[in-house]
């Protein structure tokens, strides 16, 4: 059995002599009258601070993209129909290289070595990005030239990788042991 602290001992033994005696009317109303001011200004606080909060950062996406729209427009001297054909000159080869990606992989084509080469080509590709971003000059033939071979090189690449499969899933069709 658990042993009991004096004071519960007390609190059981006067209990009823607490229950006869109420608090004055007054005083519980002015209780109530105190919790309801302080329930209503923690809400105007809370709603205050929200508002504040939803304020600030609506500005501070509106200028977000007010300065990216400033910056990515009168910034980079690009011609935006050349950037519109390099982007879909960049989007064309892209799907193309991820076709070829997408089926070395379904065959584990993509040994450490082509993978290699591949991240190698990448690392070219971003460099010659970043330098046309650079000089501002989306139209340089030449850059655009390379970055075009880059994406044709790794085509060629994977096209050649999944030729020798082909080859030699064909030839292991033929063969009869």
């Amino acid at each position: 059995m658990k042993k009991r602290d004096w004071l519960e001992v007390y609190v059981e033994d006067h209990r009823a002599e607490w229950d006869e005696h109420k608090a004055p009317e007054r005083i519980w109303n002015g209780l109530e009258h105190k919790l309801d001011k302080r329930k209503k200004k923690g809400k105007l606080i809370t709603l205050t601070v929200w508002k504040m909060a939803a304020v600030f950062l609506g500005v501070l996406m509106g200028g977000a993209m007010l300065g990216k729209y400033y910056f990515s427009n009168t910034t980079t001297g690009l011609d935006p129909a050349y950037a519109t054909e390099m982007r879909m000159v960049e989007d064309h080869y892209s799907k193309e290289v991820g076709l070829k990606m997408d089926e070395a992989r379904h065959h584990n084509l993509l040994d450490k070595d082509v993978k290699a080469d591949l991240g190698q080509l990448d690392k070219v590709y971003m460099e010659l990005k970043s330098e046309m971003l650079r000089k501002k000059d989306i139209n340089n033939e030449e850059l655009m030239r390379e970055m075009i071979n880059n994406y044709r090189i790794r085509l060629s690449l994977l096209e050649t990788l999944l030729d020798k499969h082909r080859r030699f899933e064909d030839e292991k069709k033929h063969t009869i042991y």
